[in-house]
């Protein structure tokens, strides 16, 4: 899955469902990220309107310090994100049979209870992002805390499941350029 741009929300559950997984377009200034027929758009301008309370550069050892509620808290954002997949496709085949001349209850239903976890996701990203986080993987727990190394910026990146922060990357690099954290006595 892409990476979110910084303070990116989940969704922003507006509108009628589009249906198309995996497009998420960060270029204009309103994306959608389209999943069957839920679009959910993502008003960059809106996001960049809450910016984090919390602090915006971590050390390596801040960054640790920070985990045990970050875990928690992308633990959440994983656990609803599968979730919401799972209700998405359920919808999916509910409303394969609904037009306007015959609606479906359960159709109705399923989009509501979707909707309703993708607001539950962004509320935990929205967390996220208040303690100076970025999201940046729902399906894995991916997060990067703005960081530096060496006297520069780059991101310090931990996934859900490993057992510190142990990895970086430049800003523009993403998970294809993590690299192990040098030792102290290499900075």
């Amino acid at each position: 899955m892409p990476a979110l741009p910084d303070g990116a929300s989940f969704f922003s559950a507006v509108g009628r469902f589009c249906m198309i997984f995996a497009t998420l377009n960060y270029a204009s200034s309103v994306s959608y990220l389209c999943v069957s027929s839920l679009t959910y758009p993502l008003d960059r301008a809106v996001l960049r309107s809450h910016p984090s309370r919390m602090r915006t550069s971590f050390t390596v050892d801040d960054a640790n310090r920070t985990l045990p509620l970050v875990r928690r808290i992308v633990g959440d954002v994983v656990r609803d994100y599968w979730r919401w997949q799972e209700k998405v496709r359920e919808f999916e085949a509910a409303a394969v049979e609904r037009s306007l001349e015959s609606p479906s209850e359960e159709a109705d239903r399923l989009e509501r209870e979707a909707l309703q976890i993708a607001r539950d996701i962004d509320g935990y990203v929205r967390e996220i992002s208040e303690l100076g986080v970025q999201m940046k993987g729902f399906d894995s727990g991916l997060v990067d805390f703005p960081g530096e190394l060496g006297g520069r910026p780059v991101l310090l990146c931990w996934q859900l499941g490993e057992p510190s922060v142990q990895y970086w990357h430049e800003e523009g690099a993403g998970f294809a350029g993590r690299q192990p954290l040098p030792s102290l006595q290499e900075i």
